[in-house]
C-alpha cells in the first residue's frame, strides 16, 4: 500500500478520535440532562475501540501525505503540488 504508513499522525488519530467521540456523547449527555430526558445508552467501550482503530487509519493515511510532504520540501518543489501528483 503505496499510501498508507505509520507515524506521528497516526497517534494523533488514534487518540484524537476517540476523545471527539467522547466529547459529543457527554454534549449529547448534558442535552438530555438539561430537558429531563433520559440519556444516551451507548456502549461506551465498544465505541471507543472502533473510533480508536478508525482514528489509527484515518492519521496512518494523512501520515503518507506529511511523509510525501517532508519529501517534497527537501528536493525543492512546491509542496501542495507535489502531495497532488
Amino acid at each position: 500500500m503505496d499510501k498508507f504508513s505509520f507515524g506521528i499522525w497516526s497517534l494523533i488519530g488514534l487518540f484524537a478520535f476517540p476523545c471527539l467521540w467522547f466529547a459529543s456523547f457527554q454534549l449529547r449527555k448534558l442535552s438530555k440532562w438539561v430537558v429531563r430526558e433520559e440519556g444516551p445508552k451507548d456502549r461506551v467501550a465498544v465505541f471507543l475501540v472502533c473510533a480508536a482503530i478508525f482514528g489509527l487509519i484515518a492519521g496512518s493515511f494523512v501520515q503518507h501525505l506529511a511523509d510525501r510532504s517532508e519529501y517534497c520540501k527537501s528536493i525543492g518543489t512546491p509542496g501542495l503540488f507535489c502531495i497532488m501528483t
